[in-house]
């Protein structure tokens, strides 16, 4: 990028950035969200920006088209999070992560999540999508310390029946 479109991307970014975050925030009711929203938002924007076309929309119908894709993802994202949170069995977890027809090789690992109780099994799947050990203990209602060792325990103990 050039200079002179890092200037003027600046200048957008300076311009836009409060509507947009109080746009975001409206939406996810939740400001440390709404922050890391519209960093991903100005990152998309950034990447793009060399290719913005003023003929075709004016920049803030572009960056809110860009803002409400980031938000309709975010969303999406969420829900499935939710859904895997509230799994307690592993078929519903195999369905996800193992597309049809390739649950044959995921036979020794399903027997070995078979054999974990529904609490470990459940923490171990958020940590498996991304989920915090701080979100998870907040999720399931447990000690932080407690789900922190709980995940690391139950990860060594598959290793040590999958290898």
């Amino acid at each position: 990028m050039t200079p002179e479109l890092e200037q003027q991307f600046e200048q957008v970014y300076l311009q836009y950035s409060p509507i947009l975050k109080n746009f975001i925030h409206n939406s996810v009711l939740d400001w440390h969200k709404a922050e890391d929203l519209l960093q991903d938002v100005f990152l998309k924007a950034w990447r793009y920006f060399d290719r913005y076309d003023s003929t075709k929309s004016k920049m803030s119908t572009w960056l809110m088209n860009i803002t409400i894709q980031t938000i309709a993802i975010e969303k999406r994202n969420y829900a499935t999070r939710m859904r895997i949170a509230s799994m307690t069995n592993i078929d519903e977890y195999l369905d996800i992560v193992a597309p049809e027809g390739k649950l044959d090789e995921l036979f020794d690992v399903q027997s070995v999540l078979a054999t974990l109780p529904p609490l470990h099994l459940r923490q171990l799947i958020m940590a498996s999508q991304g989920y915090l050990d701080s979100e998870i203990a907040r999720i399931t209602k447990q000690n932080y310390d407690s789900t922190q060792n709980r995940i690391r325990s139950t990860r060594k103990q598959i290793q040590k029946l999958v290898t």
